[in-house]
């Protein structure tokens, strides 16, 4: 580990938002990962709690969500065949269930801090079922059961508590699953929160839900089949993907 130490830059591993964006990025595309996992590990290692008070996911699950990139990455390049990439998603997922917030972990007394790991664990489980089966029906309770982890950890955090700019990604993650009119009104109106507090529209963000919700409105009433967000950051007609960051 020393000698991968050195080879990075000492700005990557005392900052760790290029590789969160890293991984931001490739939530839509996981062929776009760009950072190996020994920064990741490195970052997290030598990071201290300023990590999960940038970044609001817990650098424990930050590790394991970059696994599940790397292992989505390798099997949508040919390099890992599919039950083998099935097994590591599953390992990865029980991880994610599994996982419980260390109290020293906390960035400060802040007692929100709970709720925020709690929507970023399930964000986490969410998008990894989804990379398993991605025409799984939003229906399906493994997927609705943490859309309303989600929202319900994020109804904890109050509209003027600074912890609510750090959970765009479950709250985005939530929104493109969710079902009924009143769970996306109130994605919008935490996205309002957001804006409010920390002065970003999120726009894109917005902008893609409402195409998943528009999507989903067009389907025939017994058609199930899954919208994904995904389908929507690329240009009608063509395979080039724009560069959606969804925080």
């Amino acid at each position: 580990m020393a000698s991968n130490l050195i080879s990075f830059s000492s700005d990557l591993i005392s900052d760790a938002c290029p590789t969160r964006l890293d991984i931001i990025r490739s939530l839509a595309d996981p062929q776009r990962l760009c950072f190996p996992p020994e920064l990741r590990e490195a970052v997290a290692t030598l990071s201290d709690l300023k990590f999960e008070q940038v970044n609001g996911c817990p650098r424990e699950m930050f590790l394991v969500m970059g696994n599940v990139i790397e292992y989505a990455k390798a099997h949508a390049m040919g390099k890992m065949a599919t039950t083998e990439y099935e097994r590591h998603l599953n390992i990865c997922r029980n991880e994610f269930y599994s996982w419980r917030l260390r109290t020293d972990r906390y960035p400060n007394d802040d007692p929100r801090w709970p709720a925020v790991a709690e929507a970023f664990r399930h964000a986490c489980i969410l998008h990894t079922s989804r990379l398993l089966d991605v025409t799984e029906p939003a229906e399906a309770p493994i997927i609705q059961n943490s859309v309303t982890a989600i929202l319900d950890s994020l109804a904890e955090i109050p509209a003027d508590c600074r912890l609510i700019e750090l959970v765009v990604m479950p709250l985005f993650m939530a929104g493109a699953d969710a079902l009924s009119p009143y769970a996306r009104h109130y994605v919008l109106l935490r996205f309002d929160h957001i804006r409010a507090h920390g002065g970003v529209s999120n726009h894109m963000s917005i902008s893609l839900l409402k195409s998943v919700w528009d999507g989903r409105g067009r389907q025939r009433k017994n058609d199930s089949s899954n919208i994904p967000w995904i389908w929507f950051t690329r240009d009608a007609g063509s395979e080039r993907q724009h560069d959606y960051l969804i925080i």
